[in-house]
């Protein structure tokens, strides 16, 4: 007897142990946020910014909500937020061709390439929810670095540091200089 109630308590640990192994189901709308990885490797392959794959059911109309969310940070341990704590979405539109974004001023608490690498994670992430392909962002009641907004155009963004970037990047110098 002993012996069938040791038995039942190893069967129920174990289904126990795999009920808890179970994956995430994968989301029924998609939405990709942006945020740098935790650890940077600099070898001209891997990416500062990745996305993190997120449900985005229920905010199909609610960009701002949606951005409420991103604002919380990354589920995963292997990126992190590159925003200040209690930033918040305090104004949003978009157009056919340009997002502006209006944040909390705890935003303009980043400066330099802190607010460089969070201005280019809201932008990827708002080129991704979004068909625009210019976005705006302020900081509520303040500037951002000496700026009244930061704007960034879908091909401004670089997510790893290759050679053939490099060289794209120089061929536009250039040829800016030579205009």
């Amino acid at each position: 007897m002993k012996r069938w109630i040791s038995l039942l308590l190893v069967i129920v640990v174990l289904l126990t142990l795999a009920g808890c192994a179970q994956t995430t189901p994968a989301p029924e709308r998609p939405v990709n946020f942006y945020y740098p990885a935790n650890e940077t490797i600099y070898d001209g392959k891997t990416p500062v910014i990745q996305a993190e794959t997120r449900e985005g059911s229920g905010y199909e109309e609610d960009i701002a909500g949606l951005l409420t969310v991103y604002l919380r940070g990354p589920v995963s341990e292997e990126l992190r937020s590159p925003f200040p704590r209690w930033v918040k979405v305090t104004h949003f539109a978009a157009s056919a061709n340009i997002a502006t974004l209006e944040l909390s001023s705890e935003f303009s608490l980043l400066s330099g390439i802190d607010l460089t690498i969070a201005c280019a994670c809201i932008a990827n992430t708002l080129f991704d929810l979004t068909d625009v392909h210019r976005v705006q962002i302020y900081a509520a009641d303040s500037q951002l670095d000496s700026q009244t907004a930061i704007v960034l155009d879908r091909d401004d963004i670089y997510f790893a540091d290759t050679q053939d970037v490099i060289d794209s990047v120089s061929e536009n110098d250039a040829t800016s200089a030579q205009q």
